[in-house]
């Protein structure tokens, strides 16, 4: 549920009779993110329920990974930004659940792809974990670059609320460090 949310109208389509967003914005939603027993990722009605297909922030995001059909209102759409979110993660493979008190995000098309930009707060009983990534999808030649990036991360702090991590539970030190991958559409 988003308590505000933020659109910008196309001009050009309001010339012509048409109602379409170039931008949508959701003001301080709180969101369920779930990551299931099959390794799918996907937004929660409630928590530890995946939402039905309709659920508005994945048709948005669906729709800037495709690129314009010719007629819907959607083709005019750029880019998606989640403000100031509180998030509840559950991971069913590790067994985990997570609270990120602050997530800012932000998802805009591009001419053969998508690019996603994402700032997260994780909070945890040894303190807040920052996280910060990047990502790029080009439909050609099928793509992905991501980069990421975390401050305070607590392998110890970690393991204590996901017993399939409880091997790093010995490690009760602060990390900082960087992640990137290119993935290739074929693997």
């Amino acid at each position: 549920q988003a308590p505000e949310i933020s659109v910008t109208l196309s001009a050009r389509a309001l010339l012509r009779g048409v109602i379409a967003p170039t931008r949508v914005d959701l003001l301080s939603p709180q969101l369920r993110l779930i990551r299931n027993e099959d390794g799918r990722i996907g937004l929660g009605a409630n928590f530890g329920e995946v939402a039905p297909q309709g659920n508005m922030l994945q048709l948005l995001l669906a729709s800037l990974s495709q690129p314009p059909a010719q007629g819907s209102p959607l083709d005019y759409l750029s880019s998606v930004g989640i403000a100031e979110a509180t998030v509840w993660i559950e991971d069913r493979i590790a067994g985990a659940e997570w609270f990120a008190p602050r997530l800012d995000a932000t998802a805009s098309r591009r001419s053969a792809g998508v690019s996603a930009e994402l700032d997260l707060i994780l909070a945890l009983d040894s303190g807040a974990v920052e996280f910060t990534a990047t990502a790029d999808y080009s439909d050609v030649p099928g793509v992905l670059t991501f980069a990421a990036a975390f401050a305070d991360l607590n392998p110890a702090a970690i393991a204590a609320s996901a017993p399939a991590l409880a091997a790093y539970g010995r490690v009760d030190t602060k990390f900082n460090g960087n992640v990137a991958a290119l993935v290739t559409r074929d693997g």
